[in-house]
């Protein structure tokens, strides 16, 4: 293996989509780049904006919508920032509890994760009265605060005055199910898949079913360091599309899954990862697992081979 050339500080989140990140560490497609990449877990995405921002990390796992926000100066730390490559299309999902899901289904709601027949369920229970639902998302600059919005507003749902919704890190999601903090959430995977192995919830529906290969995750960096580290950002990117075309193998997903698992990453069960590398989910514990339809992309595989070959054409610019 080549030296290594350059040392890179990656912050990230225990979520599926940063599995090029760890991948490229763990199985030496950053260290073939001449890349010393030292991965740091984090709780929240406001940590990941605030670090990166000040300078703590010199890249990060980041929401898609992050960057434009800390560009346009809505973060509190305004730093202009750039996202040279895609690290995942869709793969969210919506968990309600299952005391919710029991309405939804005497609703109507089906269990094929229809967004629509789910929805137009949601809406009926919500019009039916009681206490005010309760919904997570991971952050307000995030596709699952957008998308989710979106999905209420089209099935007649009023954001903020039907329903109410509050940011919470994806990790904590199941517990906040589990204790009744909340009443269902947006997140991506394993934290769906976990609050159904905990009993608590059902997933509802799919981001592949309301805005299907929507821009998810992005390498994000500042404009500064970007500037001022283009061979280092270069040799980052190669080794991550190298790491999406070994990702993209369906043969690799099981030792993915058990990289993903370890400790220091995800610290889930590899077969919940599983769930969603193999783009298939259980929605609830003893219903039957959905396979996706080909067009669907509920794992980040499709999205990030998309975004690493995006990034590879685009090279020159940072070399």
């Amino acid at each position: 293996m080549p030296t290594a050339e350059h040392a890179i500080a990656a912050g990230f989140l225990p979520l599926l989509d940063s599995v090029l990140l760890i991948v490229a560490r763990e199985k030496g497609f950053a260290e073939a780049e001449g890349v010393d990449l030292h991965l740091v877990r984090e709780t929240s995405w406001a940590n990941i904006r605030d670090r990166i921002a000040v300078g703590h990390f010199d890249v990060a796992h980041m929401l898609a919508p992050m960057p434009i926000a800390a560009t346009l100066g809505l973060n509190p730390i305004a730093v202009p920032f750039v996202a040279p490559m895609a690290l995942g299309l869709g793969g969210n999902a919506v968990t309600v509890s299952t005391a919710l899901w029991t309405r939804l289904e005497q609703a109507g709601a089906p269990s094929d994760f229809d967004a629509a027949a789910v929805g137009a369920a949601l809406a009926a229970v919500v019009a039916a009265g009681g206490p005010k639902l309760r919904l997570g998302v991971v952050h307000p600059h995030s596709g699952h605060n957008y998308e989710l919005r979106y999905w209420l507003a089209a099935c007649g749902i009023r954001p903020d005055r039907d329903i109410e919704i509050v940011v919470l890190p994806p990790p904590l999601m199941p517990d906040a199910l589990a204790s009744g903090a909340l009443d269902g959430y947006c997140v991506g995977e394993p934290w769906n898949s976990a609050g159904v192995d905990s009993g608590a919830g059902v997933i509802a529906t799919v981001k592949a079913a309301i805005w299907r290969s929507s821009p998810e995750k992005v390498l994000g960096t500042t404009e500064g360091w970007a500037t001022a580290n283009p061979d280092a950002l270069a040799a980052l990117i190669r080794a991550l599309h190298k790491t999406a075309l070994w990702c993209t193998d369906p043969g690799n997903a099981p030792e993915a899954a058990a990289i993903l698992a370890r400790e220091a990453y995800l610290n889930v069960p590899a077969g919940l990862i599983e769930h969603g590398l193999s783009g298939q989910l259980e929605a609830a514990p003893g219903l039957h697992v959905i396979g996706r339809p080909a067009s669907l992309r509920l794992g980040p595989m499709a999205g990030n081979i998309k975004g690493a070959r995006l990034a590879g054409q685009r090279l020159a610019s940072f070399a």
